[in-house]
């Protein structure tokens, strides 16, 4: 989960108990993202893989050239 876009007029309101089951799931995908483990486990064509990948290889990059 990236996004949570809803072409509405009108205003949703957000409290404290909507948030964890919003932002976990995309802090849970962010962790396992960095595992080759995991993105090799994921379908090449799917959005989750081509993020991974991206996270992979930025990583270690950002790493090199710290």
């Amino acid at each position: 989960m990236v996004c949570d876009f809803r072409d509405t007029e009108q205003f949703e309101t957000i409290g404290r108990t909507d948030l964890p089951p919003l932002f976990n799931p995309l802090v849970r995908f962010l962790k396992e993202a960095r595992k080759k483990e995991f993105r090799d486990g994921l379908n090449e064509v799917s959005p989750g893989f081509r993020v991974s990948d991206l996270i992979i290889t930025t990583g270690r990059r950002s790493r090199r050239s710290s």
